[in-house]
């Protein structure tokens, strides 16, 4: 005779269970047990098992710690072990732990489901990290919903570890392609960011080292990529600059005053002041030195001999001679234009 017993198809993942079927002496007289009177029966679970890793989609290398940061894009790796005979679908969510929301990712191809097919041990799916204004502290667990498959039911799986979600810091730099320029020419700096989660940052503005430079040195500014708030160059104090829109570049041009005094060229530092922490930082390039050299030409006179033609080495002269009065010109000699000399007594 055949005893047939049905085991219950579950949908929990467990280990293989195990039982003894045993034959019972019957009372004297009626029977006896022969040799095999006892069986051990054992049920091995046929769910699937699930498992999550998080992988930087970047270097597809699995995350080795916890923390996560904004504005990148990470990949969900779903494993399945144990019976991958059937399809079916796994929804992934995000349970929040501390601050976490629907707001603060974006699945990159709009669906949060993953599709098994049978023998499929291993599924992906992609999500960002929405970037957020201000430091604050999120953290989350990934979640598997399984629903019901073409053959058998999947189990439902623990949620991962919790992961906790860094700000994105956005780093400004500044650079001048030039650092010296003449007087009366423009001052062209280079502004950039990292991303465009943050937009504003201060600029100082400074005399160098035993450098005569004032801000009356500088007549004016302009800006494309960003703007600067009042739109001119503030007496005392920082300038606060201001990307627009989606721009990483910004160059801000300083004008420089061409005045009319022959002087010894003048320099400025020009630097990034550190933001608000969580708001951004500052790249490794945050402050250039600048130098602006005269344009004015500067005059010197020697008096010659106009016989020997060589300079009076003293302060002597003869009367009844005749003497030349030398001008000399220095620095800029590209314009034309014309010179009074007059003699000025000093004694009689």
């Amino acid at each position: 005779a055949t005893l047939t017993l049905n085991t219950d198809d579950d949908a929990d993942v467990e280990s293989a269970e195990s039982f003894d079927v045993a034959l019972v002496a019957p009372a004297a007289g009626f029977g006896g047990l022969g040799a095999a009177s006892m069986a051990s029966i054992n049920i091995n679970d046929n769910d699937a098992s699930f498992t999550t890793e998080i992988h930087d989609s970047v270097t597809m290398m699995a995350i080795t710690g916890t923390t996560l940061t904004e504005g990148n894009t990470y990949e969900i790796v779903v494993m399945r072990t144990g019976d991958t005979s059937s399809s079916g679908t796994v929804d992934v969510d995000f349970s929040s732990a501390t601050g976490f929301s629907g707001a603060d990712y974006l699945f990159t191809f709009g669906s949060n489901m993953i599709t098994f097919n049978a023998g499929d041990t291993a599924q992906t799916l992609q999500f960002f990290l929405q970037k957020s204004d201000g430091a604050e502290t999120e953290d989350f667990q990934v979640m598997l919903s399984m629903l019901t498959a073409s053959a058998g039911t999947w189990s439902d799986a623990s949620p991962t570890s919790t992961f906790t979600v860094m700000d994105a810091v956005t780093n400004f730099e500044l650079s001048a392609p030039t650092t010296s320029f003449t007087e009366g020419g423009p001052i062209e700096i280079v502004l950039t960011r990292s991303d465009t989660s943050a937009s504003s940052v201060d600029i100082s503005l400074a005399a160098s080292a035993g450098s005569t430079f004032s801000r009356s040195d500088l007549s004016g500014l302009s800006v494309t990529g960003g703007s600067v708030t009042g739109g001119v160059i503030p007496a005392t104090g920082n300038l606060n600059f201001m990307f627009t829109g989606l721009n990483l570049m910004a160059t801000l041009t300083l004008t420089t005053d061409d005045d009319t005094n022959v002087e010894s060229a003048e320099s400025f530092d020009i630097a990034l002041v550190a933001p608000t922490a969580g708001i951004g930082g500052l790249g490794a390039a945050s402050m250039a030195s600048i130098t602006i050299n005269d344009n004015d030409a500067s005059f010197t006179t020697e008096i010659h001999d106009s016989v020997t033609m060589m300079a009076i080495t003293g302060t002597t002269l003869t009367e009844g001679n005749t003497y030349e009065i030398i001008v000399m010109r220095t620095g800029d000699t590209t314009s034309s234009g014309t010179v009074d000399v007059d003699l000025s007594s000093v004694t009689g």
